[in-house]
Protein backbone atom coordinates (compact mmCIF):
# COMPACT_ATOMS: atom_id res chain seq x y z
CA UNK A 1 0.00 0.00 0.00
CA UNK A 2 1.16 3.50 -0.88
CA UNK A 3 0.72 6.49 1.44
CA UNK A 4 -2.71 6.21 3.12
CA UNK A 5 -3.14 2.91 1.27
CA UNK A 6 -0.18 1.64 3.28
CA UNK A 7 -2.01 2.38 6.51
CA UNK A 8 -4.98 0.42 5.15
CA UNK A 9 -2.67 -2.45 4.13
CA UNK A 10 -1.15 -2.44 7.63
CA UNK A 11 -4.57 -2.73 9.27
CA UNK A 12 -5.84 -5.33 6.79
CA UNK A 13 -2.76 -7.44 7.52
CA UNK A 14 -3.47 -7.07 11.25
CA UNK A 15 -7.06 -8.21 10.80
CA UNK A 16 -6.07 -11.14 8.61
CA UNK A 17 -3.58 -12.35 11.22
CA UNK A 18 -6.13 -11.85 14.02
CA UNK A 19 -8.53 -14.05 12.07
CA UNK A 20 -5.96 -16.81 11.60
CA UNK A 21 -4.79 -16.07 8.05
CA UNK A 22 -1.15 -15.98 7.01
CA UNK A 23 0.22 -12.75 5.58
CA UNK A 24 3.27 -13.52 3.48
CA UNK A 25 4.10 -9.97 2.44
CA UNK A 26 3.30 -6.52 3.80
CA UNK A 27 4.82 -3.83 1.63
CA UNK A 28 4.48 -0.20 2.66
CA UNK A 29 5.34 2.35 -0.02
CA UNK A 30 6.20 5.60 1.77
CA UNK A 31 3.56 4.82 4.36
CA UNK A 32 3.39 5.02 8.12
CA UNK A 33 0.51 4.24 10.50
CA UNK A 34 1.13 7.24 12.77
CA UNK A 35 2.96 9.91 10.77
CA UNK A 36 2.34 11.80 7.53
CA UNK A 37 4.89 10.55 5.04
CA UNK A 38 5.24 13.91 3.26
CA UNK A 39 5.47 16.42 6.10
CA UNK A 40 6.76 14.08 8.79
CA UNK A 41 4.15 15.40 11.22
CA UNK A 42 2.37 13.04 13.59
CA UNK A 43 -1.11 12.30 12.30
CA UNK A 44 -2.52 13.07 15.75
CA UNK A 45 -0.95 16.57 15.60
CA UNK A 46 -3.99 17.96 13.75
CA UNK A 47 -2.16 20.93 12.21
CA UNK A 48 -2.00 19.32 8.78
CA UNK A 49 -5.70 18.55 8.94
CA UNK A 50 -6.31 22.21 9.80
CA UNK A 51 -4.23 23.34 6.82
CA UNK A 52 -6.31 21.19 4.49
CA UNK A 53 -9.50 22.65 5.96
CA UNK A 54 -8.17 26.17 5.32
CA UNK A 55 -7.06 25.21 1.80
CA UNK A 56 -10.51 23.84 0.97
CA UNK A 57 -12.05 27.12 2.10
CA UNK A 58 -9.55 28.99 -0.08
CA UNK A 59 -10.43 26.84 -3.09
CA UNK A 60 -14.14 27.36 -2.48
CA UNK A 61 -13.57 31.14 -2.50
CA UNK A 62 -11.58 30.90 -5.73
CA UNK A 63 -14.23 28.73 -7.34
CA UNK A 64 -16.92 31.21 -6.28
CA UNK A 65 -14.85 33.98 -7.88
CA UNK A 66 -14.66 32.01 -11.12
CA UNK A 67 -10.98 31.00 -10.86
CA UNK A 68 -10.26 27.60 -12.38
CA UNK A 69 -6.45 27.38 -12.66
CA UNK A 70 -4.52 27.12 -9.39
CA UNK A 71 -1.06 26.43 -10.82
CA UNK A 72 0.34 29.70 -9.46
CA UNK A 73 -0.92 29.10 -5.90
CA UNK A 74 2.22 28.22 -3.94
CA UNK A 75 0.29 27.46 -0.74
CA UNK A 76 -1.82 24.76 -2.38
CA UNK A 77 1.09 23.51 -4.43
CA UNK A 78 3.24 23.05 -1.31
CA UNK A 79 0.43 21.46 0.66
CA UNK A 80 -0.03 18.80 -2.00
CA UNK A 81 3.69 18.00 -1.97
CA UNK A 82 4.30 19.75 -5.27
CA UNK A 83 2.06 17.24 -7.02
CA UNK A 84 -0.55 19.38 -8.75
CA UNK A 85 -0.54 18.17 -12.34
CA UNK A 86 -0.45 20.80 -15.04
CA UNK A 87 -3.93 21.78 -16.16
CA UNK A 88 -5.78 20.34 -13.15
CA UNK A 89 -8.97 22.26 -12.50
CA UNK A 90 -9.79 23.87 -9.17
CA UNK A 91 -12.85 21.63 -8.91
CA UNK A 92 -10.78 18.48 -9.37
CA UNK A 93 -8.10 19.70 -6.94
CA UNK A 94 -10.83 20.35 -4.40
CA UNK A 95 -12.03 16.75 -4.75
CA UNK A 96 -8.50 15.42 -4.28
CA UNK A 97 -7.94 17.61 -1.23
CA UNK A 98 -11.30 16.57 0.28
CA UNK A 99 -10.28 12.91 0.00
CA UNK A 100 -6.83 13.69 1.43
CA UNK A 101 -8.42 15.54 4.36
CA UNK A 102 -10.63 12.49 5.05
CA UNK A 103 -7.60 10.21 4.93
CA UNK A 104 -5.71 12.46 7.36
CA UNK A 105 -8.67 12.42 9.75
CA UNK A 106 -8.85 8.63 9.58
CA UNK A 107 -5.14 8.23 10.34
CA UNK A 108 -5.37 10.78 13.17
CA UNK A 109 -7.96 8.54 14.83
CA UNK A 110 -6.20 5.26 14.03
CA UNK A 111 -4.53 3.45 16.92
CA UNK A 112 -2.20 0.85 15.42
CA UNK A 113 -0.97 -2.12 17.37
CA UNK A 114 2.42 -3.76 16.84
CA UNK A 115 2.66 -6.00 13.79
CA UNK A 116 4.05 -9.49 14.35
CA UNK A 117 4.98 -10.27 10.74
CA UNK A 118 7.70 -8.84 8.57
CA UNK A 119 7.33 -5.45 6.93
CA UNK A 120 9.00 -4.20 3.77
CA UNK A 121 9.24 -0.40 3.69
CA UNK A 122 9.87 1.17 0.29
CA UNK A 123 11.14 4.64 1.08
CA UNK A 124 11.77 7.42 -1.48
CA UNK A 125 15.34 8.69 -1.41
CA UNK A 126 14.32 12.22 -2.36
CA UNK A 127 12.20 12.71 0.75
CA UNK A 128 13.87 14.89 3.40
CA UNK A 129 16.32 12.82 5.47
CA UNK A 130 14.66 13.96 8.72
CA UNK A 131 11.28 12.66 7.49
CA UNK A 132 12.82 9.37 6.32
CA UNK A 133 14.37 8.86 9.76
CA UNK A 134 11.11 9.67 11.59
CA UNK A 135 9.08 7.29 9.42
CA UNK A 136 11.59 4.48 9.86
CA UNK A 137 11.88 5.02 13.63
CA UNK A 138 8.11 5.02 14.04
CA UNK A 139 7.74 1.88 12.02
CA UNK A 140 10.47 0.17 14.08
CA UNK A 141 8.30 0.77 17.15
CA UNK A 142 5.42 -1.14 15.54
CA UNK A 143 7.42 -3.93 13.88
CA UNK A 144 7.81 -6.97 16.09
CA UNK A 145 9.03 -9.00 13.11
CA UNK A 146 11.74 -8.08 10.61
CA UNK A 147 11.59 -4.60 9.08
CA UNK A 148 13.35 -4.43 5.74
CA UNK A 149 14.12 -1.00 4.30
CA UNK A 150 14.25 -0.57 0.51
CA UNK A 151 15.43 2.88 -0.63
CA UNK A 152 13.93 3.79 -4.02
CA UNK A 153 14.70 6.78 -6.26
CA UNK A 154 12.20 9.63 -6.29
CA UNK A 155 9.83 11.41 -3.95
CA UNK A 156 6.42 10.53 -2.54
CA UNK A 157 4.69 11.10 -5.88
CA UNK A 158 7.34 10.41 -8.52
CA UNK A 159 7.94 6.86 -7.25
CA UNK A 160 4.60 5.90 -8.78
CA UNK A 161 4.94 7.87 -12.01
CA UNK A 162 6.85 7.06 -15.16
CA UNK A 163 9.77 6.59 -15.43
CA UNK A 164 10.52 5.95 -11.71
CA UNK A 165 7.57 3.61 -11.19
CA UNK A 166 9.61 0.92 -12.99
CA UNK A 167 12.24 1.15 -10.20
CA UNK A 168 9.54 0.92 -7.54
CA UNK A 169 7.99 -2.14 -9.20
CA UNK A 170 11.41 -3.78 -9.53
CA UNK A 171 12.15 -3.14 -5.84
CA UNK A 172 8.83 -4.71 -4.82
CA UNK A 173 9.40 -7.70 -7.12
CA UNK A 174 12.91 -8.19 -5.72
CA UNK A 175 11.66 -8.01 -2.14
CA UNK A 176 9.01 -10.64 -2.86
CA UNK A 177 11.50 -12.87 -4.72
CA UNK A 178 13.97 -12.59 -1.83
CA UNK A 179 11.16 -13.43 0.56
CA UNK A 180 10.42 -16.60 -1.43
CA UNK A 181 14.12 -17.52 -1.29
CA UNK A 182 14.16 -17.03 2.47
CA UNK A 183 10.86 -18.84 3.01
CA UNK A 184 10.18 -21.44 0.29
CA UNK A 185 6.51 -21.74 -0.75
CA UNK A 186 4.52 -24.33 1.19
Amino acid sequence: GWSFGGVLAYEIAQQLITNGAAVEFLGLIDANPVRDSISGKLASDGSLLGKFTEALTEIDCKLAAGETDLQADDNLYGLMGHSIAEGVTAKHLRQIMEVTKGNLAAVANYRPVPYTGSIDLFQPQDSPIEVQKLLHTDLCAFAEGPLRLHPIPGDHYSILRSPLVANTARAIDNARINLLLIRPPR
